[in-house]
């Protein structure tokens, strides 16, 4: 146990370290005391990412990535700090930060990062999950170019049909195959 403890205390060390090589103050504060806006959390979600999977721990689930990382992105929003625009860039570049290397690395076929998301759901409080940051989600995986290589089968497979609830004109016209 206390190896595992040590363990532990190295491999945080080594993250922190290689966090502060980016000399970016943002990164650094989020990755000791946590993320104060969507692009610290971000940054920092990535990051850890990272760590595991040089840590040969590949298929890290995204989860509920729009219900985390939603009060970061609600904040910055309602102070002004970014637009929607602003953060469907930043998520479109998210995206395909974790699907930059994914070649790299052994058991995970080309072009599909091994991640899964989930989008909306139900909340604690049993209400809807679908929140800006889901809509923004399915904006940069369906409609992007750019970001086209991402998790596009995974969110369709995950939540069949409901894009074209929430964004009609990405649905393809069921009368052509």
């Amino acid at each position: 146990r206390e190896q595992a403890t040590q363990d532990m205390r190295t491999t945080i060390d080594a993250v922190i370290a290689y966090a502060d090589r980016f000399g970016l103050e943002g990164l650094s504060c989020a990755i000791r005391h946590g993320a104060n806006s969507y692009l610290q959390a971000l940054q920092m979600f990535r990051i850890l990412h990272f760590a595991l999977w040089a840590s040969n721990v590949y298929h890290n689930t995204v989860g509920r990535f729009d219900q985390y990382m939603y009060p970061y992105l609600k904040q910055d929003l309602e102070t002004g700090t970014l637009t929607e625009a602003d953060a469907l860039e930043l998520l479109e570049e998210f995206f395909l930060s974790l699907s930059r290397d994914s070649d790299l690395y052994p058991g995970v076929q080309q072009g599909d990062n091994g991640q899964s998301m989930m989008l909306g759901g139900r909340t604690q409080s049993g209400e809807s999950g679908f929140n800006t940051l889901s809509r923004l989600c399915l904006i940069s995986t369906s409609l992007s170019h750019r970001a086209r290589c991402i998790s596009c089968g995974l969110l369709s497979r995950l939540l069949p049909r409901l894009h074209c609830l929430v964004l009609p004109s990405t649905c393809p016209d069921e009368r052509h195959p």
